[in-house]
């Protein structure tokens, strides 16, 4: 019993919860069984340090059923009662504390309909109508319960009017209830294929798309009809979909001007979204979006868009990347602020490498490379993208402190490592083979130095976009130059 799935429910509960799950299971109304009763108090007295021998079905058994023969089947019974018990009570639990729909309410109201109890029916109906009005978020979860609350409002208007003169014709107002499920259409089936689409950028798969094409033409033709959340999708979407730029401005200005209207989710997603354009316009060449990101980079720790969940821990790639943006764009005392400030935020897992890797670019820049040697010299690093990042700065530090057969020693290791690795996308591993290829060359060129392979070095530097470092190796170029 000790990895079955009831302990692995109850982990997951807190204290509180845990307590709350014993009430569940000893009213009648739920449970009548008291063998499972006593199952709960059995593993109540071993909560939350279970111990593996102490959750043995024979030795659980004997201590339900002391001095009766041990019976596996009856055990097995009692088990899956109370497995059972804990998945109604994780659902009771999600349906109450549910604040984001009128899901509870709803109920009420559909049943106060359909037993025909109007005047209380009404006055619940209007209370749902009211709460929904200062709701925040104009999200999916809004839009399904404006359709279902006026479905039901309608419903009871068709039902009870008699349609005897004209002053009984429903006004303009009335039947609501398709613009609202519209609303929540357009809202799933753009954030579902958004979803899909940014995902398709990490990993290739093939996915259903079809109807989206019409979705989005009829939504271009008529965009002044619709909300600024249902517009900040379409644009996501079209910006992921047909790569333009016109898309990353216009989802950029969406989330600036409605970023206090938008769900935490949903604003986490935007921004990466929108960087990770910027990301892949400035690998190719266009230098003004390293401007763009640092703007983005900031609005991320203003507004706090580093995790997707309040309270949440930074991330740690946006927390790589804004260190990264703020040292190519030699803003050296605001990426020292902010790593002062942010590391103390990542996961306890990542603060030490995360935390170390900014401060040792730092120290790079500002040419203390022992220091910074020294601090990226910390053993395991299981984050793959910090794991790259970290042997390319270190393949810096040993240029600069010209250290030649360590460099030859790391190139072969980062080759080997990136023929073997399945986590990076593809582009990034091309990135890097693509710096470890003109590096290497720089390397020799440092220890051998011939005019027309240095001139020739440069001139493809100039002409190659996807690849790290660039501007490091462009300026090791230019010093190699100056020794004619």
């Amino acid at each position: 019993m000790f990895k079955s799935n009831l302990i692995e429910l109850i982990r997951s509960l807190n204290h509180k919860e845990f307590r709350e799950f014993g009430e569940y299971v000893r009213s009648p109304f739920f449970n009548k069984n008291q063998s499972v009763i006593n199952l709960y108090d059995y593993i109540n007295k071993h909560y939350p340090d279970f111990e593996e021998r102490d959750l043995k079905k024979e030795r659980v058994y004997d201590k339900l059923f002391p001095g009766m023969a041990y019976n596996g089947g009856f055990m097995k019974t009692i088990i899956f009662n109370l497995t059972r018990l804990a998945e109604e009570y994780l659902g009771y639990f999600n349906y109450k504390n549910n604040t984001d729909t009128l899901t509870e309410d709803y109920s009420i109201i559909e049943e106060l309909h359909n037993r025909g109890l109007d005047k209380i029916f009404m006055k619940k109906l209007k209370l749902a109508e009211n709460k929904l009005s200062k709701t925040k978020y104009k999200d999916p979860f809004y839009f399904s319960d404006k359709y279902r609350i006026q479905f039901l409002k309608e419903e009871h208007f068709t039902l009870h009017q008699r349609f005897l003169n004209y002053k009984d014709v429903p006004d303009e107002g009335t039947y609501k209830s398709i613009e609202y499920l519209l609303e929540y259409f357009f809202l799933k089936i753009l954030g579902h294929h958004r979803f899909l689409y940014n995902m398709n950028k990490i990993v290739k798969f093939s996915f259903n798309n079809k109807f989206l094409d019409e979705v989005i033409e009829y939504l271009k033709k008529n965009e002044a009809y619709f909300l600024p959340q249902v517009l900040l999708h379409l644009y996501e979407l079209l910006l992921l979909k047909e790569n333009d730029e016109k898309y990353y401005y216009k989802t950029k200005a969406i989330l600036k001007k409605e970023i206090n209207n938008i769900r935490k989710g949903i604003e986490y997603s935007t921004i990466s979204i929108l960087f990770n354009y910027a990301l892949e316009q400035y690998y190719e060449g266009k230098s003004k979006f390293l401007e763009e990101m640092f703007e983005l980079n900031k609005m991320i720790t203003e507004y706090k868009l580093y995790t997707p969940v309040e309270g949440g821990f930074f991330n740690e790639v946006k927390f790589k990347n804004a260190v990264e943006v703020g040292i190519q764009l030699k803003k050296y005392d605001w990426t020292g602020n902010f790593i002062k400030v942010y590391k103390n935020l990542l996961p306890p897992d990542e603060k030490i490498i995360a935390g170390n890797y900014g401060y040792a670019q730092l120290n790079f820049v500002q040419k203390k490379y022992k220091k910074s040697l020294e601090l990226i010299n910390i053993g395991n690093i299981p984050n793959v993208k910090y794991k790259v990042s970290i042997k390319n700065l270190t393949l810096k530090l040993y240029y600069e402190l010209g250290w030649i057969t360590e460099a030859s020693d790391l190139i072969d290791s980062a080759r080997h490592f990136l023929s073997n690795d399945k986590v990076l996308p593809e582009h990034s591993k091309q990135m890097s083979m693509n710096f470890l290829k003109f590096y290497n060359r720089l390397l020799k060129l440092k220890s051998y130095w011939k005019e027309p392979e240095v001139r020739n070095l440069k001139d493809e530097l100039m002409e190659t976009h996807n690849l790290y470092e660039k501007d490091w190796l462009l300026e090791k170029v230019n010093e190699l130059e100056t020794l004619r």
